[in-house]
């Protein structure tokens, strides 16, 4: 997190995938709130491609209810470029 202080580190976490806790890429949002790459979306699956586990609140979720963030997306480039 270099670059960042602290009264910033809240708002950077909400840019992390609670999965691989690295900034969101192609970011998905679960049912339960919890955020994710969405290549993090196919290893919380759970005995089938159907059904996600969130690593967070063990919510289980079908595959159909996560949705891609793409304002999400725009965000992290306003967080990360604009704001450098």
């Amino acid at each position: 997190m270099s670059g960042l202080d602290a009264r910033n580190r809240e708002d950077f976490n909400g840019f992390l995938c609670v999965s691989c806790r690295l900034i969101l890429c192609n970011p998905a949002q679960l049912p339960c709130g919890h955020r994710v790459c969405k290549a993090c979306v196919r290893e919380l699956s759970v005995h089938s491609e159907d059904n996600i586990i969130c690593p967070i609140c063990d919510t289980i979720a079908k595959a159909n209810e996560v949705r891609i963030e793409l304002k999400i997306v725009f965000y992290i480039y306003i967080y990360f470029v604009v704001k450098r």
